[in-house]
């Protein structure tokens, strides 16, 4: 009975460590500078406060704020993103 027990833990463990190896995580919500899981105009003020220097921002959130792509967060990139934050723009 506990070898049972034991080889039944074991496979439920291998297909859960199976299943986490195959689901990957979400991307960053672009726009999602604060990193909450939505965009507001929160997130529009810290793109634009990190734009002219003001505060730093770790690397997820530079890259969650640089809607343009370009590699560089700018005032353009936080106007995109008080616009998508209010409805005026569908996506960037």
């Amino acid at each position: 009975m506990l070898k049972r027990t034991a080889m039944f833990s074991l496979s439920l463990i291998i297909a859960i460590a199976a299943f986490a190896a195959n689901c990957e995580a979400a991307p960053p919500l672009l726009g999602d500078v604060s990193g909450d899981g939505d965009v507001s105009a929160y997130d529009a003020s810290l793109a634009a406060q990190y734009a002219i220097g003001l505060i730093p921002l770790d690397a997820e959130s530079v890259q969650r704020a640089d809607v343009t792509g370009n590699e560089d967060v700018s005032a353009y990139d936080a106007s995109l993103i008080a616009q998508y934050a209010i409805g005026l723009i569908d996506g960037f």
